[in-house]
């Protein structure tokens, strides 16, 4: 008569087998059927670049589908290259530039090595990739986009009447700096996190690639007597933005009170987020005290 042997697990290692079973399943839900090979998600790549005060930098978002519904990927590894897909080559510059982890949003940031753009200073345009690489739950996606060696330089000039602020906006090429006109420049001033647009709406560079505009009267500007003025473009077609910004002497306006100035605002779209929504609770309090009364 054969031996049988039977396996009978102590209470700690059925309680861990348990808990593994429970963890493995979903874990494998969460990721959907992705995990079994030729079944991996097709994620989406979106890459944007922007210059900011004359510093380069490439972000990248992850997103896939989840159902109907378009969500962020998190912590994926992402890959940037520069020119082509390729190890990093230091004689040029070009391949690998580095690889971040995407973050809770689906965005990794890139800013672009001294050591690169050294090597890259002769350089009018640039040609960023951006890949997944090798991952088990995602396929292989990349995404590509061209950044144009541009900038804005932002001036000022005060007279007895007011302040202008004038930006000129240009691009490198073989044959020197030459202007970039009929692009629409917008104009803001920064207090903290906060920007606040002002001058006219859709205003173009002329053909010196220089549009200007003046500043509002009844601003106030920093604590140390200067304004944060920025002006930025918005390029849509290469999914970028440039812009730059700039502190100019400034004096408080004459009155003494800190209120925010429609002039300003241009319109309640443009009107600080809190004072919106403390107008909407006094208007909703007004029509419960109304209804009050009427009742009575």
């Amino acid at each position: 008569m054969p031996l049988i042997f039977t396996y009978l697990p102590s209470r700690k290692s059925f309680f861990f087998w348990v808990a593994f079973g429970i963890f493995f399943t979903g874990h494998s839900q969460t990721h959907g059927s992705a995990v079994a090979g030729t079944n991996k998600i097709t994620p989406t790549l979106t890459v944007n670049y922007r210059i900011t005060n004359g510093e380069k930098g490439i972000t990248v978002g992850v997103t896939r589908m989840e159902g109907e519904k378009v969500v962020p990927v998190t912590n994926l590894i992402v890959n940037l290259y520069l020119t082509q897909h390729k190890k990093y080559d230091p004689a040029t510059g070009e391949g690998w530039i580095g690889n971040h982890v995407t973050d809770q949003s689906g965005h990794v940031y890139f800013s672009l090595p001294v050591k690169v753009l050294k090597l890259k200073e002769n350089s009018h345009t640039f040609f960023f990739i951006a890949s997944i690489g090798s991952d088990p739950i995602f396929k292989d996606t990349h995404d590509s986009i061209t950044m144009a060696d541009a900038s804005i330089e932002l001036f000022s000039g005060e007279t007895a009447a007011n302040t202008r602020v004038v930006a000129k906006f240009s691009k490198s090429e073989e044959n020197g700096v030459v202007a970039i006109p009929q692009k629409e420049i917008k104009f803001f001033v920064k207090r903290g996190a906060e920007e606040i647009p002002f001058g006219r709406e859709n205003r173009l560079t002329d053909m010196e690639g220089v549009v200007s505009e003046i500043l509002p009267e009844d601003i106030f500007g920093n604590e140390n007597n200067t304004i944060t003025v920025l002006a930025r473009f918005e390029d849509k077609e290469n999914h970028g933005i440039i812009e730059v910004s700039r502190d100019i002497p400034w004096k408080a306006p004459k009155g003494g009170s800190n209120a925010v100035n429609q002039k300003l605002w241009s319109g309640i779209r443009n009107a600080p987020v809190a004072l919106v929504i403390a107008l909407a609770m006094v208007l909703i309090m007004l029509i419960f005290f109304v209804r009050a009364k009427k009742k009575q």
